[in-house]
Order: C-alpha cells, then sequence, then structure tokens
C-alpha cells in the first residue's frame, strides 16, 4: 500500500490548484476511490459503480411486460412494460482531518494511517447511504426507503432459519431468475454471529437449509443495534447487482495549509496558526436501486 508521507506528497500529489491546495494526481486520485470502495460491504456484495459527469438520467422497470401465446394472423399481445425515471445527482461526502506539522515530520507511517481510516470511514458512510439512506437533499435514497422493495417485520430473535426462508422466497416471487449464491444477506455482526450459533435441542449446530447455506453472507457495523425498543437492528437480503453507485471521476484530497475546522467535541483547529494543515478528502456519488423487489428489508431483530 502506497504510503502519504510527506517526504513523497510532490509525487503523488499534481499541483497547487486555485484554491491552494493540492490535487491528487489521476492514478492516485483513481486508487483513493477504489479503496473508499473496496471497504464497502455493499461493493463486496456485488454493487457496481459507473464514472458519472454530473446528474443523470437512468430507466428502471416499474412492471415487466408479460409474453403470451398466439394463433396464426392474430395480433401479437402487448406486454404492459412501463419506466421509471431513476436520477442520479452526485452528493458530497467529505472528510477534513487537522494534522500537526510535527506528527508529520516525525511519523514516517502518518500516510498509511489517514489513507487506511479515510478507506474505512468512507465505506461504512457509502454503505449507510445504500441500505438506509433517506434520500434527502443531501443524502442519497438506499434500499430501505426505495419504494417496492420486501419486508418482513417484528423479526424478533432467530430461533431457526425460517425468516431468512421467508426472505428468499419474497426475492424468487419476484421472478428473480439467477442463482441463490446471486444473493447476498448483510446484517449487523451481533446478528449474523448469532445466525452462525444457531443449535438444535441437543446443543448441536443447527443445520441450515440449502438456500440459506448458499447465501453470501456480510456483516457491516453500519448498521444499528439500537433501532425500535433500543435493541433492535434490521438486516438486508437481495441482488446487489442492482444496486448502481454513480461516482464522480475526479476523487479528490487536499492538504491545505490555511484554514480551520471545528471537531465534534467543539475544538477547533487552525492551520496557519497553529503551524498544522488540513487533510480535507472527499468524493461525490448517488446511488440507484434498479430492481427494488429483489431486495427484502428485515426489521426488529433483537438478540436476546
Amino acid at each position: 500500500m502506497h504510503e502519504l508521507d510527506p517526504s513523497e506528497s510532490r509525487g503523488l500529489l499534481g499541483g497547487i490548484d486555485s484554491s491552494g491546495g493540492f490535487l491528487l494526481s489521476p492514478a492516485a486520485s483513481t486508487r483513493f476511490i477504489d479503496l473508499a470502495r473496496s471497504a464497502s460491504v455493499a461493493v463486496a456484495a456485488g454493487a457496481a459503480t459507473v464514472p458519472i459527469d454530473g446528474e443523470t438520467n437512468l430507466v428502471r422497470l416499474s412492471s415487466e411486460p408479460t409474453p403470451g401465446w398466439r394463433s396464426e394472423w392474430v395480433n401479437v399481445p402487448v406486454g404492459d412494460m412501463a419506466f421509471e425515471r431513476v436520477t442520479l445527482r452526485p452528493r458530497t461526502l467529505a472528510v477534513a482531518i487537522p494534522v500537526a506539522i510535527e506528527l508529520i515530520e516525525d511519523s514516517p507511517n502518518l500516510g498509511s494511517i489517514i489513507e487506511s481510516a479515510i478507506r474505512e470511514r468512507m465505506g461504512l458512510v457509502i454503505d449507510q447511504a445504500v441500505l438506509f439512506g433517506q434520500g434527502s437533499e443531501s443524502t442519497q435514497q438506499g434500499i430501505r426507503n426505495t419504494s417496492g422493495i420486501n419486508t418482513i417485520t417484528s423479526f424478533g430473535t432467530p430461533a431457526d432459519f425460517v425468516k431468512y426462508v421467508q426472505a428468499v422466497e419474497k426475492v424468487l416471487t419476484a421472478n428473480y431468475s439467477g442463482a441463490i449464491e446471486g444473493l447476498a444477506l448483510v446484517l449487523h455482526p451481533r446478528d449474523l454471529s448469532k445466525l452462525m450459533q444457531l443449535k438444535e435441542t441437543g446443543n448441536q449446530p443447527l443445520v441450515p437449509p440449502e438456500w440459506v447455506a448458499r447465501l453470501r453472507k456480510f456483516a457491516t457495523t453500519s448498521l444499528s443495534i439500537t433501532e425500535g425498543a433500543g435493541a433492535e437492528s434490521s438486516g438486508y437480503l437481495g441482488d446487489f447487482s442492482q444496486v448502481l453507485l454513480g461516482v464522480r471521476t475526479q476523487i479528490a484530497v487536499r492538504i491545505l495549509d490555511q484554514g480551520s475546522v471545528t471537531d465534534s467535541a467543539g475544538t477547533t483547529f487552525n492551520a496557519a496558526a497553529q503551524l498544522g494543515k488540513l487533510v480535507v478528502a472527499y468524493t461525490r456519488l448517488d446511488v440507484a436501486i434498479l430492481r427494488p423487489a429483489f431486495f427484502v428489508h428485515m426489521s426488529g431483530i433483537m438478540i436476546t
């Protein structure tokens, strides 16, 4: 992994931009967005990425055609196939990291630490957007808030695999024709651990039915375990190849010698006055769910 340490900054960073910062070179820029995506469970589960230059319109099916048999010289049946528009509007995901000049000069591993932090945190936030983004002016609309998805409510504490089988059934009923292995189950680590520890009455491991055994399984802490009454969570099952991330191709990391930021604790860092630097990373992207019926949101999962 390439490090962002000061001795290499002139080679890694392109030139000074109009605002006095530095822009990543195209090769390094591509690597940064690849790193952010590599930490995303949604991408690992199959979500695809495409470059977009700005607001982009796509279409998805709102109803599928119904072919019919016909006799000679009888009109071909008309398939009532309908489309709806999906608009990708890039939203900005950003983070500013204040770094003291002493840390920059004295810590040769600083670059890799910053790179790892950006990768992991951006990956988690991208997962939150894909799974349950609310679709406001500044946030994407994720699976949970997309019209047409399937739901299983009041999931409860799983003692067997029945609810997971029912979730697969809902996707298959929506005419998903791929292999079961093409579906992914995304849970909080707490809930996936419970799934793996299910036992029979004799304390032997409970053997999962074929559908559940063949699912690809992922865990992410982007999911909350304090929903509902306070100890509930959600899970998602579906064909994540139907999730599209529209990403602007220019991903920038700026290293600023001036400016100030205030952290969540209320502490203000001023780069010029305190002889530090601000590492500002951002990407712009949006999320589209192309086949909502190929997803199930499972809510009210509890572990007791």
